[in-house]
């Protein structure tokens, strides 16, 4: 992505070994990503993106990402003046489009939506976050996406992961690593945003229960604080979430009938106190456990969600720096296999100390 202007020489430089943070908050986005360097480089890539290009590690890094990647609709060479990337690249700037074309290890043409956007790789200098995904080409006899129905577009989940991306792996503070995941959700994707947190002595603790009011986040300590136990039995949506199961969409209907937990009775009163007509429910993850799960809730907004709009909080390979995880100290306690959560919830987050 940059240097002299060429449009058919690939060059490659001796790869660096990434770092694994950085291969850690790859893995964690759930669309195609890989970072560049200063000089448009290949620094790391997720499986995702190698699955999708056909192209191993090995193929990916070190390489001009322009000179390896970048084609045009037939398939040829695209000069680096008709490049839009490559310009955002140079300019320092986030940018999107809605298609374009990467060529894939088997010679092959992509077609590929992708945004860029600056990402601060540490000691290693400035660095570029790419995320692509594919585009399906809809025929004419397709019927038109309903703008109406309320599901988040593609290129905006990438913008979104983005974000995310970029802002919550910069702290290392679970206070300020839930205050900008809500910032980021709301009102964006739902006007309630409700995280429960499981802590080191495998406890819930509901976090943070947040509502927009007029452009203002109004944080509800009266909805906050501990949780019934996580049944192992139960199939109800949070309950899936916090043994991380699934990702579901659910309503008040969804906890009216007899309720087989104390969990299920709070998510009754949730619903009943908040008037959330619709709520989208997500585990949160590290790579070795689940941290806790994510509700964003719909009350205003009339749109309700849709499993298409699950994407948003997908977490199949999420590791500890992932968009849609918590920091958590890393070290083990002797009384649990799980990583230790002593700063997860207000009763013990003065210690920060395994217990």
């Amino acid at each position: 992505m940059a240097g002299p202007e060429r449009t058919e020489t690939v060059t490659r430089q001796p790869p660096a070994v990434p770092a694994a943070s950085l291969i850690r908050k790859l893995e964690a986005i759930g669309t195609g990503a890989y970072v560049v360097d200063e000089e448009g480089r290949i620094l790391a890539a997720n499986a995702r993106a190698q699955d999708v290009l056909a192209r191993t590690a090995e193929e990916l890094l070190g390489h001009d990402a322009h000179d390896l990647l970048h084609r045009d609709a037939h398939g040829q060479p695209l000069p680096r003046t008709r490049c839009r990337m490559r310009q955002a690249f140079h300019a320092g700037r986030t940018a999107q489009a809605a298609e374009d074309y990467f060529a894939r290890g088997d010679g092959s043409v992509l077609p590929i939506s992708w945004l860029i956007t600056p990402y601060d790789i540490g000691d290693d200098g400035a660095g570029t976050l790419v995320l692509f995904h594919t585009v399906e080409h809809e025929r004419e006899t397709d019927p038109r996406p309903d703008p109406a129905a309320g599901s988040l577009p593609e290129l905006e989940r990438l913008a979104l992961l983005a974000e995310a991306t970029a802002q919550l792996t910069s702290t290392l503070d679970v206070d300020e690593a839930l205050e900008r995941l809500v910032r980021l959700v709301v009102p964006r994707l739902a006007d309630w945003a409700v995280i429960d947190l499981i802590t080191e002595r495998d406890e819930v603790w509901r976090s943070v229960v947040v509502h927009a009011e007029g452009g203002t986040l109004v944080h509800r300590d009266d909805l906050q604080g501990p949780m019934p136990p996580v049944p192992e039995e139960s199939q109800m949506p949070l309950s899936r979430a916090l043994r991380g199961v699934a990702s579901t969409v659910a309503g008040p209907s969804t906890y009216q009938g007899t309720p087989d937990s104390g969990i299920a009775v709070e998510q009754r009163r949730l619903f009943d106190t908040t008037g959330m007509h619709s709520a989208a429910i997500a585990p949160l993850r590290s790579t070795r456990a689940v941290l806790g799960a994510l509700t964003l809730g719909r009350a205003e907004d009339p749109v309700a969600f849709t499993p298409a709009d699950l994407p948003w909080s997908r977490t199949s390979r999420a590791g500890p720096d992932s968009p849609w995880t918590t920091p958590a100290c890393t070290s083990v306690s002797a009384r649990s296999p799980r990583p230790c959560r002593t700063i997860c919830c207000p009763r013990c987050r003065a210690s920060r100390t395994c217990r």
